[in-house]
């Protein structure tokens, strides 16, 4: 008896095939869609309002400055800056020069200012002042905008002269560090990335454990928000260590 063997398919037959599966893939996709609109209909799961400040670094810096204000309209106090504190702290290493929750006296008075003028008609987007004054956090917001010549140089210079121990955040959308910078003064700047990474302190830590500790349930759904825009507009920077 002999054993039947199977002939190619015709190109009518797979032409037919590919239609009907096509056509299984967009009843899928439309059911889909349908889904996702009754979803939305009481959820908005795509809504957020940080999509509506595009690339304006200047709104997410104020936002950033409110949240670090002791009497910010939060209501959460001094929380939201001792756990961004806290967070710089993070991998730090051994041989960090600050270390932040320790350093920065936060209970004795603090100012946050934002667009601070120094010469040379520069701004510092964000000043945080502890210790009764004396004590100077300089935060440079880059999520996406290059530096500027010289830019965190004299920033640092600038700040230095105010309290001779300040630091320099440098907020990297990538995590990158900052190029504008002299290694005299390197010692002075601590980058903080946009994305979580295992190496270092990141703005997406600092909002997820400011969630954890929000008692304020309105303002929980706004760090909420800004936490899902922060993850999925900066891309994770890959820090892998094999050694």
């Amino acid at each position: 008896m002999g054993v039947a063997i199977e002939s190619d398919p015709k190109p009518e037959e797979l032409e037919a095939g590919l239609g009907s599966f096509l056509t299984a893939l967009g009843a899928v996709v439309e059911g889909i869609k349908e889904t996702q609109t009754r979803m939305d209909r009481v959820a908005a799961t795509r809504f957020s309002v940080f999509w509506y400040f595009k690339r304006n670094e200047n709104i997410i810096s104020g936002i950033f400055a409110d949240l670090l204000r002791v009497d910010g309209s939060h209501g959460q106090g001094a929380t939201f800056l001792e756990l961004f504190l806290e967070e710089m702290d993070r991998d730090r290493g051994n041989g960090a020069r600050y270390r932040f929750a320790q350093d920065y006296r936060v209970g004795d008075g603090c100012v946050v200012e934002t667009e601070h003028v120094i010469p040379g008609k520069r701004r510092i987007d964000i000043v945080v002042r502890v210790g009764n004054g004396e004590q100077w956090l300089a935060i440079e917001n880059k999520p996406w905008a290059e530096e500027q010549p010289d830019q965190l140089d004299a920033y640092a210079a600038y700040v230095h002269d105010h309290d001779p121990e300040a630091c320099i955040v440098y907020m990297s959308g990538d995590g990158s560090e900052s190029d504008t910078i002299t290694d005299d003064k390197r010692a002075h700047c601590r980058t903080m990335s946009y994305r979580a990474s295992r190496l270092g302190p990141s703005v997406e830590g600092w909002i997820r454990r400011c969630v954890e500790r929000c008692e304020a349930d309105r303002v929980r759904w706004f760090l909420m928000d800004m936490l899902r825009y922060v993850r999925e507009v900066f891309q994770m920077r890959e820090e892998l260590d094999d050694e």
